[in-house]
């Protein structure tokens, strides 16, 4: 850790990446340490596969650097943040040949160690607390604008301080991020209470396609429901954690389109002996215990039922006696 910590106050040319469909915390983790690098007079590029989701636009202080691949750019290190593998960034990924210095900074207990430097931490709650640690334990005097996208990644992931990964921890380096600025009921109001109508419609949709099966809850949304409501695949955030409210589900499985023939599958397990991000690994994806998905050809109505019949398997085969038969 001190080596990374080192090289990035050393160093003055970086490229900073996260994954395709950012979450919370792998917005707030890139932006935060951009503004950081920023503030430290340093060259610094973005690499957003589908760029920042509109809820969580709120964190844009500034004009962003933005390389979107193919421009004529060189940097000395590239940072990933919140990104289990390289293939999470999508295959346009050509351009990190050119790069000779890789850092790996994550909290994915699948992530597999693809950087030339590694930092992962699968005991804290999110890349944004380790990022948070890192900057305090080097007593770092991280500004409001840092503050701000840390304690957004923290909020997200950890489901508001809801979710099992939340630790004593998380809740310190919160209070810490407020004293530096951060504000829990603004960001809370910009992620949770500014939905627009095409999510809210999709929620509709997944909420009335809602199943039970084996205490296995499951649904999903097609093309045709993205078309009809003019949707992005933004707008299915969040849909998932509303669906695991249904109190008889252990797991809950959601899916949406990528693509005409590709459909992303999320995870969530509601039991502590059910692993959800062992069973996404199976099928090339990552995750947490509680928390992942992975990606899979066909469309979301044609393969639910197989999803749902291949976790009842694997629950089955490792955990019988926690869903009811």
């Amino acid at each position: 850790m001190k080596s990374i910590w080192e090289i990035i106050n050393k160093e003055n040319n970086f490229l900073l990446v996260t994954h395709k469909n950012p979450d919370g915390d792998a917005i707030g983790s890139i932006l935060a340490l951009y503004y950081y690098l920023k503030d430290k007079k340093k060259e610094v590029y973005l690499y957003l596969p589908n760029g920042i989701p509109h809820i969580y636009q709120f964190l844009i202080f500034e004009e962003l650097q933005i390389f979107d691949g193919f421009q004529n750019l060189n940097f000395k290190v590239a940072i990933f943040l919140d990104c289990g593998d390289i293939e999470r960034i999508g295959e346009n990924n050509a351009f990190l040949k050119r790069i000779p210095l890789i850092i790996n900074i994550d909290h994915h207990p699948t992530n597999t160690f693809f950087g030339n430097l590694n930092f992962v931490d699968t005991k804290v709650s999110s890349t944004t607390e380790i990022l948070s640690n890192l900057f305090f334990r080097n007593k770092e005097n991280i500004n409001q604008k840092v503050a701000q996208c840390l304690l957004t990644g923290l909020i997200t992931d950890t489901g508001s301080f809801r979710f099992s990964n939340t630790t004593t921890n998380s809740f310190r380096t919160a209070i810490k991020l407020m004293e530096k600025g951060a504000e829990v009921a603004y960001i809370s109001q910009q992620v949770f209470e500014r939905k627009n109508l095409s999510s809210l419609y999709l929620l509709g949709k997944a909420l009335l396609r809602l199943k039970l099966k084996n205490d296995i809850a499951f649904s999903f949304i097609t093309k045709e429901d993205m078309e009809e409501y003019h949707s992005k695949i933004e707008d299915t955030e969040g849909i998932i954690d509303t669906l695991r409210m249904l109190k008889e589900a252990k797991v809950v499985i959601f899916l949406y389109p990528l693509s005409p023939s590709k459909t992303k599958i999320s995870l969530r397990s509601k039991s502590s002996h059910i692993d959800v991000g062992l069973f996404a690994k199976k099928f090339g994806g990552g995750g947490h215990k509680e928390a992942a998905g992975f990606e899979k050809e066909g469309r979301p109505q044609d393969i639910v039922l197989n999803v749902v019949k291949d976790l009842l398997e694997f629950i089955m085969e490792y955990e019988p006696l926690f869903i009811d038969k």
